[in-house]
């Protein structure tokens, strides 16, 4: 069943975004082996733009980037678009981060270190 799944993931493209290199890097290199496409960005400005470009079945996005959050791009991801699946990571587990994160209808929230096995379960 587990492989089944795993075979249909390879039919999506997905967004992911994460400030930081090499988290961003290694990540790719697993999702380059889920996903049909996989789309990187280094923070949610790029992160929205390249959204709008590919129009990505799912987004994968850290909380915080620099001066933007996640959060930030997720929100204006819904202004138009409530159905595109969104993952979010974070290092923190900050109650405001969780309460305002389950307002824009996630598909999980991740505590870093992100694993193989947390990313398919989610």
């Amino acid at each position: 069943m587990k492989n089944n799944f795993m075979n249909k993931l390879n039919a999506f493209s997905v967004l992911y975004a994460e400030d930081e290199d090499g988290i961003r890097n290694n990540i790719e290199e697993i999702l380059k082996h889920l996903f049909k496409e996989v789309i990187t960005a280094k923070n949610a400005s790029d992160a929205y733009k390249k959204y709008i470009q590919n129009k990505p079945d799912l987004i994968i996005t850290d909380i915080k980037m620099g001066n933007e959050t996640g959060l930030d791009l997720i929100k204006k991801v819904r202004e138009n678009d409530s159905k595109t699946r969104v993952i979010v990571t974070s290092a923190h587990t900050d109650l405001d981060y969780l309460l305002e994160a389950t307002q824009l209808h996630l598909v999980k929230y991740i505590v870093k270190p992100i694993t193989n096995d947390n990313l398919i379960e989610a």
